[in-house]
């Protein structure tokens, strides 16, 4: 169970553990400082069941509501755990309990319920495949042994010594044929069997014309009245006819595509993040090559990768600049000039900041108007050029319709007995 309170945005600085964490049930880590929110924010899973990237869908600007929160990150959790946008593991904005800095140790294929929380048993030494797909692994308890097929040799199976057909490794007359692992398989003609047709089959008038197909091996059963045929690797049926489906048991791991051969299977890894012989290894994209753009940051993810760009860039590779003046920012009429990744504002006259946020200063306005944005305008409820402003039509009380003072004077008194106080520039 992941428990998560969210805080508002800080970054986070230089890393000082490696990118993968170890939760065994019981360990967690409590951040010191907030996880930002944002679309390219992520943090990645590994369980021996799943692989799980959650990003802006799991994290969400609705969920920061209390600035005092904490983020408490795997509690009851059992498995692994990659850093990316927003979460880097650095003890300086975290304290980790219980959590092991290392790579992933979980093993890799399907596993029962209970098999989430690794113990230290066995070591595995072939789980990293060294044979590279070029022979059979065997672990011992200190090391590992390779069994390299017919075309290589090495501690590694790493040396290509040429076809394998070349030395011609078929007797009696059986006819070689490499497989894609560089192993030979052997024809063989009528009267001969084994792998390298080795074996002259005892000529019973049931088996002189041997009915197995794919090289099985003729028996007479105890009657003597019918055959049974022992199949090679990789067939089946009464005749040896059927090549079994080695795919059947979905060999291929983290969605990798399996192709069956005659005797074995390979699979496809292809646009998977995997590699080996069966898709189990995690390929980090971030360390061949940095794949984000405009100075992106990446942060390897199981099966794939994530970009954290610069300001002013979008996209999942950082590849799209952003349009900063979409969302209008100048105000009071300002008109945006976008940039690279930044943009400016041209400000009306008397308008400056970098948004045009600052007004004008007012001007010394008469006694019949006011200052508003930097300019002087009629008072409210009334209209007309400031220094002349009237009441506006249907607004005139009792006093303002027995006025009769020009050119934006000010009527004083009562009805009967009404002066003018006249505006600059003007006397009577």
């Amino acid at each position: 169970m992941l428990v998560i309170l969210l805080l508002p945005t800080v970054s986070i600085a230089a890393v000082v553990e490696p990118p993968e964490a170890f939760f065994n049930g019981s360990a967690y880590l409590r951040l010191f400082t907030p996880m930002p929110v944002w679309g390219h924010s992520a943090i990645t899973f590994r369980t021996c069941r799943a692989n799980s990237t959650y990003n802006s869908e799991f994290l969400t600007d609705n969920e920061v509501k209390n600035e005092a929160a904490v983020l408490i990150l795997g509690t009851n959790y059992s498995g692994c755990m990659l850093h990316g946008p927003g979460l880097v593991f650095n003890y300086s904005t975290m304290h980790p309990v219980g959590v092991l800095f290392t790579d992933c140790p979980m093993p890799s294929g399907p596993c029962s319920e209970h098999d989430d929380i690794v113990h230290n048993s066995v070591v595995d030494h072939c789980i990293h495949d060294p044979c590279m797909q070029h022979g059979a692994c065997i672990s011992r308890p200190d090391s590992y042994e390779c069994h390299c097929t017919a075309r290589y040799s090495g501690k590694n199976c790493e040396v290509d010594t040429g076809p394998p057909c070349l030395s011609q490794p078929c007797f009696n007359g059986g006819t070689c044929q490499e497989d894609s692992r560089g192993d030979v398989q052997c024809f063989c003609p009528a009267g001969y069997t084994g792998s390298r047709c080795e074996t002259e089959l005892s000529v019973h008038p049931l088996c002189e014309i041997n009915p197995c197909r794919n090289n099985g091996t003729c028996r007479v059963l105890g009657n003597g009245k019918s055959v049974d045929c022992e199949c090679l690797d990789g067939f089946s049926g009464p005749m040896c006819e059927f090549d079994r489906d080695d795919c059947e048991s979905e060999p291929c791991q983290n969605h990798g595509i399996c192709m069956d051969e005659i005797g074995g299977f390979t699979c496809n890894c292809d646009a998977t993040g995997y590699t080996g012989s069966v898709c189990q290894h995690n390929i980090n994209e971030c360390s061949q090559r940095n794949p984000c753009m405009n100075g992106g940051i990446c942060y390897d993810t199981y099966g794939y990768f994530i970009c954290e760009c610069k300001p002013g860039y979008g996209g999942s590779t950082c590849e799209i600049i952003l349009n900063e003046c979409q969302s209008q920012p100048c105000q009071h009429g300002g008109t945006c000039i976008p940039g690279k990744g930044s943009f400016t504002c041209s400000c009306m006259s008397g308008y400056s900041g970098a948004t045009c946020e600052i007004s004008p200063p007012c001007p010394q306005c008469p006694s019949d108007s006011e200052c508003i944005a930097g300019q002087c305008v009629c008072k409210q409820g009334t209209t007309g050029s400031v220094g002349y402003c009237i009441p506006k039509l249907g607004q005139k009380s009792a006093k303002s319709n027995a006025c009769t003072c020009l050119n934006g004077a000010t009527c004083v008194g009562t009805a009967s007995n009404i002066s003018c106080i006249c505006a600059a520039g003007f006397t009577g």
